[in-house]
C-alpha cells in the first residue's frame, strides 16, 4: 500500500500466473515493481485524469482562441504538491 496524505493506493508486489514456477514469478515481480510503484505514486499525486477535448475549429484565429481557453483551463486544474 502506498500512502500520500489521507489517500491510499494498493500496489501488487508479486506478479504470478497459474502454473508459473517460483523463479519466473519472482523475476516478473522484480521487473514490474518499479512500474507498479511509479503508477501508484502518480495516481496519488495526480488524482484527476487529464481531460482531452476534440473540437472543430474554423480558421486560425478560432484555433488560437480555443487553444488559449484549453491551456488556461489546464493550468487552473493544477495540483499543489506541497500540501499533503
Amino acid at each position: 500500500m502506498v500512502t500520500y496524505g489521507t489517500r491510499d493506493v494498493p500496489v501488487q508486489l508479486v506478479m504470478s500466473q497459474l502454473g508459473q514456477d517460483a523463479d519466473k514469478a519472482l523475476n516478473n515481480s522484480v521487473q514490474s515493481l518499479e512500474y507498479n510503484l511509479a503508477s501508484a505514486i502518480q495516481k496519488l499525486v495526480l488524482p484527476n485524469k487529464p481531460q482531452i477535448a476534440l473540437s472543430r475549429v474554423r480558421g486560425l484565429s478560432h484555433l488560437k482562441h480555443w487553444m488559449h481557453r484549453m491551456l488556461v483551463g489546464v493550468l487552473q486544474c493544477g495540483t499543489d504538491y506541497d500540501k499533503s
